[in-house]
């Protein structure tokens, strides 16, 4: 299957990409949409697979989203931020204490996530739409939660073709 078509391409990846975000709480009855960017950079900390190798066991990236979150009539700054370990065939998404939050399979177009915070479950799902956008989408269920989110990020496509009409 060396034919399988690779997401998460790490040029591809860093940069700026626009967020649109809708939240649905079942728990509070509300809907609320977010407007924002994320940005996804090189860390400077490089982990080396072992002190004689200089090949490393991963890439680590850094992700940070920022927003404005709209929720019955009122606006509030949004922001989160993510660790990104990217190895050859996954991208783990760590939380900044470095505890993994999901994997995915960086040959698969559609996959399924599921992660268990305390007494919060969040099922959910990622799907590339091309090397250019991607859907995420969470149910979240726990005692005082009860949620559906769903993301779409989009990352403007670079012309090549501007250079040739001059």
């Amino acid at each position: 299957m060396s034919d399988s078509k690779k997401y998460l391409q790490t040029k591809k990846m860093v940069g700026n990409w626009q967020s649109k975000r809708l939240i649905l709480d079942s728990f509070n009855k509300s809907k609320a949409l977010c407007f924002g960017e994320m940005s996804i950079s090189l860390d400077s900390e490089v982990k080396m697979e072992t002190e004689q190798s200089l090949e490393p066991q991963f890439i680590p990236l850094t992700l940070r989203e920022e927003g404005n979150l709209t929720i019955q009539g009122k606006t509030y700054q949004f922001y989160q931020e993510y660790l990104l370990h990217l190895s050859k065939d996954r991208c783990d998404i760590c939380f900044n204490n470095k505890s993994l939050f999901f994997s995915i399979n960086r040959l698969a177009h559609t996959q399924e996530i599921d992660h268990i915070c305390h007494l919060d479950r969040y099922f959910g799902q990622i799907s590339f739409v091309d090397e250019f956008s991607f859907f995420l989408s969470f149910n979240v269920k726990g005692p005082k939660k009860e949620y559906y989110l769903k993301v779409l990020y989009t990352r403007p496509k670079v012309c090549n073709s501007l250079s040739k009409n001059k």
